[in-house]
């Protein structure tokens, strides 16, 4: 027994249908390397995350930023960010200093200097020119500087900043560890109407390699009669935890 498959073509007859069309390869668009990803999902900011890493700059305010050496020359940067004044307070690295500041002030207080610096004289005459203000602070970052006569002049420079004009102060150091922290934490304290220990914490969250010196430290506890950090535990290791130095009211 056969069987016949009745297949149009076999048989060697033309077959009265259209032949079926040769499949061609097409690259699946999910495949292809350079396809967009899909739009990320909006969401709120993190309000302690630092907007400025990528130039290590930390927003401790509003009006109030902290960094190192690095972005502090680079005028278009900070203006860009809203910056229109600067603390430097690497005066001791001659190299780097932006403006002679040697010598203490006519009130016997902090050594300091101011200078103006613009950063397109071309548009004079036609647009204002925009500059940015720098205070050269003259402190070491050693733990017998006295870095409580710099609070005042520095504290009053930053206040000609505000949230409400979009304006704010960097005030930076060396690496913004030490000098422009135990600054921020001053000014914390001072106008947040806060602690220390809760200042160094605010500034902490913030800018995470936050530690002034043993002595700046010291210097911070004398400056308000603050009894919050316990300053051995500081002095045994100041770059843990700030919850590891708390010292609660009525602690020795």
């Amino acid at each position: 027994m056969s069987l016949a498959l009745d297949i149009p073509g076999c048989d060697g007859s033309e077959s009265s249908e259209e032949p079926l069309p040769k499949p061609t390869l097409t690259k699946s668009k999910s495949a292809s390397p350079y396809r967009k990803p899909p739009p990320l999902a909006l969401s709120l900011p993190d309000p302690h995350e630092d907007p400025y890493s990528s130039f290590d700059v930390s927003k401790i305010l509003p009006n109030l930023l902290v960094s190192s050496k690095g972005v502090a020359r680079n005028f278009e940067v900070l203006w860009n960010m809203g910056v229109r004044r600067v603390v430097d307070c690497n005066r001791n690295e001659g190299e780097n200093k932006m403006s002679d500041g040697d010598g203490d002030d006519e009130s016997g207080g902090c050594g300091y200097s101011t200078t103006t610096f613009t950063i397109d004289s071309s548009s004079a005459g036609r647009f204002p020119a925009r500059q940015i203000e720098v205070m050269t602070l003259n402190v070491t970052d050693e733990a017998k500087s006295d870095i409580i006569r710099c609070f005042e002049p520095a504290f009053k420079f930053i206040r000609e900043t505000s949230e409400e004009d979009g304006t704010s102060c960097l005030v930076h150091c060396h690496s913004g560890m030490s000098r422009s922290c135990t600054i921020a934490i001053a000014y914390v304290m001072e106008f947040k109407n806060m602690s220390l220990v809760d200042a160094f914490k605010f500034v902490k969250d913030r800018r995470r390699i936050a530690s002034p010196n043993v002595g700046f430290m010291s210097q911070l506890i004398r400056w308000r009669g603050d009894q919050t950090v316990d300053i051995a535990k500081y002095e045994h290791d100041r770059f843990g935890e700030v919850e590891e130095f708390r010292l609660e009211a009525g602690g020795d």
